[in-house]
């Protein structure tokens, strides 16, 4: 019951453009939720939903203080074997998430937690330890993002010592 009421919950939020109404500790619930089947359909309604939110997640990583909730989805998504492929679902989504690194305006919160995600990313490849794993669908194709990216965070903290 609960869990129908959470999963009802989230599809609403979903469905009505995902207003970033969440409490803090519902990452961590959700995070126990995911072990759940979802399924295909709430997962078209919460992608579909939060498209234009994803769309503007570099311009916000740019600018914003802290992390949004929706990027402490993602966040929780990059800790679990079973969603962590759902990180593919939108073409620029990891690519813009790790470009955040090269921006000079991101806060430190906000390069923490992309900083945070490929952490998770690298130790579910560890943690898996087969070379078809969902992991590496969502790090290999974005390798070259993700290096350049690094390279522009460290040269950038290195000029500013």
């Amino acid at each position: 019951m609960i869990y129908e009421n959470f999963r009802a919950e989230l599809v609403c939020e979903a469905v009505e453009g995902f207003e970033i109404l969440m409490p803090e500790g519902r990452v961590s619930y959700t995070e126990q939720v995911y072990d759940h089947d979802f399924g295909p359909a709430f997962w078209d309604e919460f992608f579909a939903s939060v498209k234009p939110l994803i769309d503007g997640l570099k311009q916000e990583g740019s600018s914003s203080e802290k992390p949004s909730s929706l990027f402490s989805y993602f966040l929780a998504m990059s800790r679990s074997h079973n969603l962590v492929f759902l990180l593919c679902r939108e073409e620029n989504l990891v690519p813009d998430v790790f470009s955040i690194l090269s921006m000079k305006t991101a806060s430190k919160a906000v390069l923490t937690c992309v900083l945070k995600l490929i952490e998770n990313l690298l130790i579910l490849d560890i943690e898996l330890q087969n070379a078809n794993n969902n992991v590496r669908k969502v790090i290999l194709p974005n390798l070259e993002v993700l290096v350049y990216s690094l390279h522009d965070l460290f040269h950038s903290h290195h000029q500013r010592k």
